[in-house]
């Protein structure tokens, strides 16, 4: 072959490769989920066909000498290698070819049959190799691969381009990996999963990840644009990625260069809990770090295209993650780590709990990257109705400095978008639960816009060794507040909102039932329709009140308005500001109460819109 027609293929397959980028980059969720289930089935529909060959001790096994048995039943040209024995010591290479490679039976006459015992078949890189258990690669074609029932363990490579477990490098390939589990290995990039360059796209279903190492992205490292992965469950913990550890960013996963990761996976609870968790980064993102275009999908609902994935009653979780595990003040969000322009976090009916960082310590949002937060209905209730999307007791360092954003920590330029969550019990230095900076020199404002959401008992009122000052901190960048309430946090005499940028407040209840400031700074300001516990630190405003909310059971957790005795109903007009979604339990704005007099128009103020004097849409029913 010619220079000029060398040049010529490779041109033409660097423009396929940045049209497949652009593509995957502009997929929503629903997009990447439909396409991730397209590649199931046709996987499905090509299984347990063409050439079948066993791998065991015995006689009747097709490959039964030697130390490299996997590889040369593989290399045999195989469709599909059964292994009937456990404890299997090799490295593997597929390369360029379609194969399934699938564990599970008791002798290779079972595999022969396909009687499978529901055990697992592990293969273990050799110690020493310095490889990867599994490497994957090849673009000549589009192939195929499964992975199934498989314990993948002792895969280790320092440096270069390799990850622990299974690598995927530069390949055109649609990977299946279910049934397995990727344990134990260790690596440079990615100590469980490794996907470099080429456009692969991973399936995980039912496979837990755990003590994996890794001096970037512990579990799942990925790093092409053309490149995917996505995790499902049939039932809430058969996919927990735990316990995995980064040196640098990303404990559970770093997926950088406009990869996609997308997850329907989580549930337990604090004695049991799934979803990604107990994950460390030694530097940023205890749980994910999403950076350079990277994008993350966190779905705790069902979606149905054709056929359903995930599971309303369990939510997206990311639970007990921590950054700056070597404590250099530097490791900053302890569930999610998102920077760069291009970088964007979705997540739905999401619980992120429990985490911790310098700061941080539910999310950190940098330099241009977007984060939403919302609740989707689409397909019935969730898991935890009327609060679908949960943020609480993350926190943030007790010391050294900095100390912000007990919840959620933006800067830079970061946009975060959140509805319909509530936002309970996070501690910091300053920020208890939010807490927003404009750096010097940021070319872009960041902006943090909250609506229908319920932030409460933040704060500890100065019990502990966080200074817990103020709920909110703006030190800079603009923020709007809208049709939410703020009630009950814990932070002695700090304000609830402390600005010093540009703050839009709106239809909201802010009241502390032991007192305390509503409003400290001095930026610009701008507030419409409020019921406070006191109104000397805000401007006068006749459509500012000084009242009790009147909620059902403050002491107890509920802050939903009793219909039967609260001057917040029927409070606000949107003049000022018109609601973009229906309150957490999913009843719409409006509900003109015939019980209550309308103070400005027929929007009850804060979180909930209440329907209890309504006997027909009573509790969202419709």
């Amino acid at each position: 072959m010619d220079k000029n027609s060398k040049n010529t293929i490779i041109a033409t397959a660097l423009l396929s490769i940045v049209t497949t980028t652009l593509m995957a980059n502009k997929l929503t969720m629903e997009e990447h989920t439909t396409q991730a289930m397209q590649q199931l089935q046709s996987i499905q529909n090509k299984s347990n066909s063409g050439t079948i060959v066993t791998v065991g001790d015995n006689v009747d096994c097709d490959f039964r000498l030697g130390t490299t048995r996997i590889q040369d039943a593989i290399d045999s040209g195989a469709n599909e290698v059964r292994i009937a024995v456990f404890d299997n010591s090799e490295n593997i290479t597929i390369s360029d070819t379609s194969v399934t490679l699938k564990g599970g039976y008791n002798t290779c006459e079972d595999a022969a049959n396909n009687l499978s015992n529901d055990s697992i078949a592990g293969i273990n890189g050799i110690e020493g190799s310095n490889l990867p258990t599994i490497l994957i690669n090849g673009n000549s074609q589009r192939n195929e691969v499964i992975l199934d029932s498989l314990y993948i363990a002792g895969g280790e490579k320092s440096g270069g381009f390799y990850g622990g477990g299974i690598t995927a490098l530069g390949a055109n390939l649609a990977l299946n990996i279910k049934n397995s589990t990727i344990g134990v290995n260790k690596s440079y990039l990615g100590g469980g999963l490794s996907v470099q360059g080429g456009a692969t796209d991973v399936v995980i279903n039912d496979t837990a990840m755990f003590q994996n190492l890794a001096d970037q992205g512990g579990a799942i490292y990925c790093s092409s644009g053309s490149s995917s992965v996505t995790i499902f469950e049939s039932q809430p913990g058969a996919s927990r990625v735990h316990s995995n550890y980064a040196s640098g960013d990303g404990g559970g996963a770093l997926i950088i260069s406009g990869c996609t990761l997308t997850a329907y996976t989580g549930g337990g609870d604090i004695n049991n809990v799934f979803g990604f968790h107990s994950n460390e980064a030694g530097i940023n993102g205890g749980g994910f770090a999403i950076k350079n275009g990277g994008k993350l999908f966190l779905n705790g609902g069902t979606f149905c295209d054709g056929s359903c994935v995930g599971d309303n009653n369990t939510s997206a979780s990311i639970i007990l993650n921590f950054a700056n595990r070597d404590e250099n003040e530097t490791g900053f969000g302890g569930g999610i780590y998102v920077t760069d322009v291009g970088s964007t976090v979705n997540l739905f009916n999401a619980e992120i709990a429990m985490n911790g960082a310098q700061s941080g310590g539910g999310i950190f949002a940098a330099n241009g990257a977007t984060v939403t937060i919302s609740s989707s209905h689409t397909h019935g209730t969730c898991w935890s109705p009327g609060s679908c999307n949960q943020i609480y007791e993350n926190a943030t360092a007790t010391q050294d400095f900095p100390t912000r954003g007990g919840a959620i920590y933006a800067t830079s330029g970061a946009v975060i978008d959140i509805s319909n969550t509530l936002i309970k019990n996070n501690q910091a230095g300053f920020g208890t639960a939010l807490y927003t900076l404009a750096e010097s020199g940021d070319t872009e404002v960041t902006q943090l816009n909250i609506e229908g959401s319920l932030i409460v008992n933040n704060g500890d009122d100065g019990t502990s060794d966080f200074f817990n000052d103020d709920t909110i901190r703006i030190s800079g960048g603009k923020v709007s507040i809208g049709f939410s309430t703020l009630a009950d946090n814990d932070i002695g005499d700090t304000a609830n909102i402390s600005n010093n940028g540009e703050l839009n407040l709106f239809s909201s209840i802010i009241h502390n039932s032991d007192g305390g400031d509503v409003y400290s700074g001095f930026g610009s300001l701008t507030h419409d329709c409020l019921m406070v516990n006191e109104t000397s630190t805000l401007p006068a405003s006749t459509a500012t009140i000084l009242d009790d909310p009147e909620f059902i059971d403050r002491i107890n957790g509920d802050f939903h308005l009793n219909a039967n005795i609260s001057p917040a109903i029927d409070f606000c007009d949107t003049f000022f500001n018109t609601p973009n979604f229906n309150d957490s339990d999913n009843e719409p704005r409006g509900y003109d109460d015939p019980a209550a007099t309308n103070f400005l128009g027929s929007i009850d103020v804060g979180y909930d819109e209440t329907y209890e004097n309504d006997i027909i849409f009573k509790n969202g029913l419709e």
